[in-house]
């Protein structure tokens, strides 16, 4: 919803154009962070689930119209028109590869955390949003070393993005199954596999 892809009710059937940079589909930010607010005043500090999950949303909405992501670029001059179908479709992949899977991915692991075991230990889902969390702060870490802290703008923060989703897919479903997969060895697997992506020859110890 929040990307405006989302099928509508009062058009079943019917396909849903995407249109980043139009005006009129964007008002749904000012709805999702009105409702946001709601849940902040009626529930307070038991609706931060809901919270996150709108958080996410907004997130994912802002990014997708703010330009950052170059396949969407494209996408600026038709506005609030629809673009012609081969150039909707791949913004529309890119987009979802590099924004909305893993804003979903993201929510998934958060609410996974607020799931707490009946013997009271920690959730699993907290140890996996835990092994996940080190190990982007540490990739992260190391990519704004090699390359400073405008990489964040630029084509090498969606290669890290994707980069991260796909090394930690393993571990994740290792973790699952009762396994405790090794952090350090995962921060290396995805940051030699940066250095051979971004071209850089060393990899550190």
């Amino acid at each position: 919803i929040a990307a405006g892809v989302a099928p509508r009710p009062s058009r079943p059937g019917r396909p849903v154009p995407f249109r980043p940079y139009s005006s009129r589909d964007a008002h749904v930010m000012l709805q999702l962070r009105r409702s946001r607010e709601a849940i902040v005043v009626s529930e307070g500090s038991k609706g931060h689930i809901l919270c996150d999950l709108f958080d996410g949303a907004i997130r994912a909405g802002r990014t997708i119209r703010s330009g950052t992501l170059p396949e969407l670029r494209d996408m600026k001059k038709y506005g609030g028109r629809e673009a012609p179908e081969e150039i909707g479709a791949f913004a529309l992949r890119a987009a979802t590869k590099e924004i909305l899977d893993p804003a979903v991915e993201d929510i998934v692991v958060k609410y996974a955390a607020c799931i707490t075991e009946a013997d009271g230990s920690i959730a699993l889902g907290k140890k996996i949003s835990e092994m996940r969390k080190r190990v982007t702060e540490e990739v992260e870490s190391w990519t704004i070393k090699q390359f400073g802290e405008e990489q964040t703008e630029t084509v090498r923060a969606s290669v890290v993005r994707g980069t991260l989703r796909k090394e930690l897919h393993a571990p994740t479903i290792e973790m699952r199954k009762g396994g405790s997969p090794d952090v350090d060895r995962i921060v290396q697997s995805v940051v030699k596999e940066l250095n051979q992506k971004l071209c850089r020859p060393n990899v550190p110890n």
